[in-house]
C-alpha cells in the first residue's frame, strides 16, 4: 500500500509538475493577448474616429451637391420661361409670318406720277427759327452754416504744426 501511495504521490506530483508549467504558458500568451487586443482597441479607435470625420464631410459634400441639383432645377426652370418657343400651341404662343412688303405707300412722292408745277411749287415754311421764352433761373440759396473747405485745410495746417512742436521739443 505504501509503494501504490508513493507512485499515486508521484504521479500527482508530476501532474502538479506539469500544470505549473503549462500555467505560467498560458499566462505568458494571455499577456499576450491582452496586449494585442488593447492595439486592435486603439486601432478600432482612431478607424472609428477616421469613420466619422469622413461621414461629416460626406454629410456636408451631399448637402452641396443636394444645393447644386435644386439650384440646376430651378435654373432650368428659370430658362425653359425665358425661351421663346414658337411650337407652343394653345399658351399663347403662334407662328407669326413675317409683315407683307408694299402694303403702306412710300413716304416720299412717286416724280413720275407728278407734274413740273407740283416738283417746284412746294409749301414754304414761314419762320424755321425756334420760338423764345422768357422763363428767369431760380435764384440759388447760400447756407451761412456750409463748411468752407479753406478752414479744412488750416486745421489741418495747424495739427501739423502742432506736431512738428511737440517732435522737435521730444528730440531736444
Amino acid at each position: 500500500m505504501v509503494v501504490a501511495y508513493k507512485e499515486g504521490l508521484k504521479f500527482i506530483e508530476q501532474r502538479l509538475e506539469f500544470f505549473k508549467t503549462n500555467e505560467s504558458k498560458y499566462i505568458e500568451q494571455i499577456n499576450v493577448l491582452k496586449i494585442d487586443i488593447h492595439c486592435r482597441d486603439k486601432a478600432l479607435i482612431e478607424l472609428q474616429r477616421r469613420l466619422d470625420l469622413a461621414e461629416t464631410e460626406k454629410e456636408g459634400i451631399q448637402l452641396n451637391v443636394n444645393k447644386l441639383e435644386n439650384t440646376s432645377k430651378s435654373l432650368n426652370k428659370i430658362i425653359e420661361c425665358q425661351i421663346v418657343d414658337n411650337c407652343k400651341k394653345g399658351l399663347g404662343y403662334n407662328a407669326v409670318p413675317p409683315p407683307h412688303t408694299g402694303l403702306f405707300p412710300p413716304l416720299k412722292s412717286d416724280l413720275s406720277s407728278t407734274g413740273l408745277e407740283e416738283l417746284f411749287n412746294e409749301p414754304k415754311t414761314k419762320n424755321s427759327k425756334d420760338k423764345s421764352t422768357d422763363v428767369e433761373p431760380e435764384s440759388v440759396k447760400k447756407g451761412s452754416d456750409a463748411p468752407i473747405i479753406e478752414d479744412w485745410v488750416l486745421d489741418d495746417e495747424e495739427e501739423k504744426v502742432e506736431k512738428r512742436k511737440s517732435n522737435l521739443v521730444l528730440k531736444g
